[in-house]
């Protein structure tokens, strides 16, 4: 009887022990009393946890929910097995209480603890059902009725929220398709050529330029309104009643605001009037359909810069705030959340409010994901127009995602402008306080060391109907003025939304190319600004040559979202907006080293095919001779440069009888081409086509090919199966191949996501899949866990070089400890058959032999693990999969991951997990909805004239409206892929669907 009472008392001390731990989950010093608890047998503390549970459920049933609540985190503290349970039975208590936010978070908890148990899906999705939030409900019913299709009450669900989803979103397109009149499109700038002639309206007639369907004249073609509707729904606008509801318009607050004169093609002062999209509804379905790629590629844009090594947050600035005390601030925009979290560790104290300025969830989330990561409390609150507060911020801190190169680009004044009126004091204290543009003519010079001038290629492509940032142009230039100040902004007072300023510069000789212009804040110099990148560039179409010490007139000119630069005198010559390319088409023009390396291992292997060719009739064509003419095949050959240099260099290595045939499915590089080779001087033995090669097939099979088809990682570029659909229509068998083959090396990788003490690991993998350049110096964020292995090898001479096989696997020995994110690769190219040349992509620390590089600037390639894992000294498994377009990791055999103890890092891989996928979602409907759209305009060509007007419009100034927040970069991207194709000719396509896929 005595021991019985003993246990007895000992079960009773230990449960009182559990609840004390579960009360002090939260906060409090509970490293003692877990130190007590892990002394306890474990049975018994797994039997008095599971009898909190029962209580727990008999409390349920008598509905005293808070009590429940108590009992169920009282067998939580106990650790006992199936939590799942515990947390869906915790997210019912806490939707029975009407707390619903906290019902999502317990119901993911059980997600999270059993990702194929449906009841959590269905706990999460009951709550979001209570909040409204229709999407997210739709979507954790679709995977819980995945896991238990037997489960009616989950699909009854699943379908209503399915309903009521599909409602909200018609609600909200009818919200913003404010419909009133149709455009007239006559009045749209003439896209094709501006001295055209007028084509009468009842006439329209659709241009030929050099096989490229645009516009010509004024004379718009319209389409009939069949054809309108099916473009609307082609990119996702439902037609709605107009609404009586105002809309504001910031920029209605002032007059003399300038105005893009799309006809005459320059920039005026007009009366103010409305200037939404709302007035033609072409153009607010273009508008949507921008919006949304601009929302998914956040998620990649945001991961880059959570990884940059000079991430901007205001540190200093916000310590600036501490002298007048804040007791709230509003942080507007998502961006990585450092700034978030940097205000709220800054100003303690003050209750600090997130507003993302983005209409999808998933930015919320990862701010909230990153906020608990760093144990700070911040209010996040999703969407763009923020209603007024109870009571007004005393303090609002710019996000930096929300003030771009350009500084207005993304509609920071419109911002301001709301803020000052509705939702601030009016001594508020704004970080940044203030902000000038500083500007300066740039030229752009063409690259040295080539055989021929590319300067008229690289004309035709410096246009745009946006600026454009310097770093993704990435293209050399020299400064030809001195840098001036073209306007100054106070932003803690309400702004001026329009501006216009004249500025004279005495240049240097050259060519007048752009004006480069940047934001300054107070803590920094324009000069160290310039030296990080951070810039923007206006192209000058056509450029004017300029000459030492002459005076350069400029235009400056600022709107409510867009800064605008116009060179007046000397006027800049004619330039008709034919082209437009890829900007990494562009950059590689300026790679000399590449070609060069290229162009000498091809003419090295065309002299020994000659010296090795046998008096076979049937091996090709004889020259005068008897010398074996050598056929030369070099596919994606752009603007020709490379098979220009191949011919040279054969010529220079004493092999005449050689003929190179370049291959390119872009027409409008491969005319720029054909115009490069007929100023070079091997134009007799150059062939440049536009061509797909996988329905070009010469006369003669060519016994060589040299490839320029790698990126960072090697095959994304598609060099397999392009190479595989050369070698069965235009290579003779056993056709040499440069390069011949590659050998992949890889290490393991710890990224290292903090900036001063600000975790930013929630960001690592959290972009799109697949890899990304990196320069990998062995330094910074990415620290190196072990030695580099050679993990793949890829002969692109083979007959299976595509064939994707079973895994590989190797064996890795990590060189230190660490949680392993990433895999950073890199690879040899080996440029003749033997072996005996190779060069190499290696970072410097990685090439103790001293291979050749095989480009300037080279970068590795980064693959973030999808798993990632604790690895010590033992060694751990690699997994290496070859596929068609890249080389996939995966670590097989890892050690256990690290798991977060406390609370706030399980809620910040929650709410990371629960942003991860809605992003996924919202990233396949818009691809869906891209695809839908050129589908559209591919099948039925009459809407294109209506499509590209509507682009244009919105990509003049794609913020000069609160209603959208569209990336600049992403509308002029539309706008310019109008331009960008010379598609082939019907008989062309007609082979290449008869080739079949490849």
């Amino acid at each position: 009887v005595k021991m019985v009472d003993e246990d007895r008392s000992a079960t009773e001390s230990l449960g009182d022990r559990l609840a004390a731990l579960s009360r002090q989950q939260h906060d409090g010093n509970i490293d003692a009393l877990r130190q007590e608890l892990s002394q306890q047998p474990r049975d018994l503390v797994v039997h008095v946890a599971t009898q909190a549970k029962v209580t727990g459920n008999e409390l349920f049933r008598q509905g005293n929910y808070e009590a429940a609540l108590a009992s169920y985190d009282q067998s939580l503290a106990g650790d006992i097995p199936e939590v799942e349970k515990i947390h869906s039975n915790r997210s019912a208590c806490y939707l029975a209480l009407k707390r619903y936010d906290a019902a999502v978070l317990a119901g993911a908890k059980a997600v999270a603890a059993a990702p194929t148990w449906g009841k959590g899906y269905f706990r999460v999705g009951r709550a979001y059902s209570e909040l409204k939030q229709w999407a997210d409900a739709e979507q954790a019913f679709e995977v819980g009725a995945a896991c238990d299709p037997g489960n009616k009450e989950m699909v009854a669900w699943w379908e209503k929220a399915k309903a009521a989803a599909a409602d909200k979103v018609a609600a909200v397109s009818a919200e913003k398709a404010k419909l009133r009149v149709q455009s007239d499109y006559s009045r749209f700038e003439k896209i094709a050529d501006p001295d055209a002639a007028a084509v009468p309206e009842q006439s329209p007639v659709i241009g030929q330029l050099e096989g490229h369907d645009v516009v010509a004249g004024e004379g718009w073609a319209t389409a009939s309104e069949e054809e309108k509707k099916r473009l609307l729904q082609a990119v996702g606008t439902v037609e709605a009643p107009e609404s009586d509801q105002p809309q504001w318009d910031p920029r209605q607050l002032h007059e003399d605001a300038p105005e893009w004169d799309a006809t005459e093609r320059k920039w005026r002062v007009a009366p103010v009037r409305r200037r939404d999209f709302s007035d033609c509804e072409k153009t607010v379905a273009v508008a949507n359909l921008l919006e949304a790629r601009s929302e998914i590629s956040w998620m990649r844009r945001m991961e880059n810069m959570a990884g940059a090594e000079d991430q901007q947050y205001w540190a200093d600035p916000l310590q600036g705030l501490l002298e007048s005390k804040p007791a709230t601030c509003l942080v507007v925009g998502a961006g990585t959340g450092c700034t978030a979290v940097a205000s709220a560790r800054v100003l303690l104290g003050t209750k600090v409010t997130v507003v993302t300025h983005h209409k999808a969830p998933f930015p919320g989330m990862m701010i909230k994901a990153v906020a608990k990561a760093n144990g700070v409390d911040i209010a996040v609150q999703d969407g763009m127009v923020f209603d007024a507060p109870k009571h007004p911020y005393d303090c609002v801190v710019l996000d930096p995602e929300v003030l771009d190169e350009g500084l207005l680009g993304k509609g920071v004044l419109a911002i301001l402008e709301h803020v000052h009126l509705h939702l601030a004091v009016p001594s508020v204290r704004v970080v940044p306080a203030t902000a000038d543009i500083w500007c300066c003519p740039i030229e752009s010079p063409a690259p040295t060391g080539l055989p021929v001038d590319v300067s008229p290629v690289l004309e035709a492509y410096r246009w745009s109907a946006f600026y454009e940032t310097l770093e993704a142009q990435d293209m050399p230039w020299r400064k030809l003025g001195a840098p001036q100040k073209a306007f100054a902004f106070d932003l803690e007072k309400r702004p001026t939304t329009s501006g216009m300023k004249n500025l004279q510069f005495v240049v240097e000789r050259g060519v007048l190319h752009g004006m480069l212009f940047w934001a300054v804040y107070p803590w920094e110099s324009p000069a160290e600004v310039v030296a990080t990148g951070r810039a923007a560039v206006q192209w000058v179409p056509g450029g004017c040559t300029v000459d030492g010490g002459q005076m350069v007139s400029v235009a400056a000119s600022h709107s409510v979202s867009r800064v605008r630069f116009q060179v007046t005198d000397p006027a800049p010559a004619a330039s008709i907006r034919k082209y437009s390319l890829a900007r990494w088409r562009l950059r590689a023009i300026f790679n000399p080293q590449r070609l060069k390396v290229l162009a000498d291992a091809g003419a090295a292997a065309a002299r020994r095919l000659a010296q090795t060719a046998n008096d076979d009739p049937l091996a090709g064509l004889k020259m005068g001779d008897g010398e074996e003419l050598v056929t030369m095949l070099c596919f994606s050959s752009g603007a020709g440069v490379l098979p220009i240099l191949l011919a040279q260099a054969s010529r220079d290595q004493g092999q005449t009888a050689v003929h190179v045939t370049g291959v390119e499915a872009n027409g409008h590089l491969a005319s720029h081409g054909k115009r490069l080779l007929q100023v070079s001087d091997v134009a007799s033995c150059v062939e440049l086509r536009h061509d797909d090669v996988r329905a070009y097939r010469p006369s003669l099979r060519h016994r060589l090919c040299v490839v320029d088809c790698f990126d960072c990682g090697l095959l994304g570029d598609g060099v397999l199966p392009l190479l595989e659909a050369a070698k069965k229509s235009s290579l003779r068998p056993g056709a040499q191949i440069i390069p011949s083959s590659a050998r992949i090396w890889a290490v393991l990788v710890e990224e290292l996501w903090c900036v001063n003490d600000i975790d930013l690991g929630a960001w690592v993998g959290a972009g799109e899949a697949g890899y990304a350049g990196i320069s990998l110096t062995g330094k910074g964020k990415s620290r190196i866990l072990s030695s580099p292995v050679e993990v793949l090898a890829v002969d692109f001479m083979g007959d299976n070089a595509m064939q994707s096989g079973e895994p590989r696997t190797i064996v890795i020995t990590p060189t230190r400890p660490g949680k392993c994110t990433a895999v950073a690769f890199w690879y040899d190219l080996f440029l003749d058959s033997e072996k005996r040349k190779a060069v190499t992509t290696a970072p410097r620390w990685a090439n103790p032999t001293g291979l050749p590089y095989f480009e300037d600037g080279f970068q590795q390639a980064l693959q973030h693990l999808q798993e990632p894992a604790e690895v010590r000294d033992e060694c751990v498994t690699l997994s290496v999969t070859l596929k068609p377009d890249q080389v996939h990791f995966a670590l097989s055999s890892p050690a256990k991951p690290r798991i977060t103890a406390d609370t706030c890092g399980q809620e910040a891989e929650i709410w990371r997990t629960q942003a991860i996928a809605a992003a996924q979602a919202s990233t396949a409907a818009v691809a869906k909805k891209t695809r839908d759209f050129g589908e559209a305009l591919r099948s039925n060509p009459e809407l294109k004239p209506d499509a590209l007007a509507a682009v244009e419009r919105v990509a003049v100034e794609p913020n000069g409206t609160s209603d959208y927040f569209i990336d600049p970069q992403e509308a002029a991207g539309m706008h310019l892929s109008f331009f960008a194709v010379k598609p082939l000719s019907a008989q062309r396509l007609a082979q290449l669907q008869s080739a079949g896929p490849t």
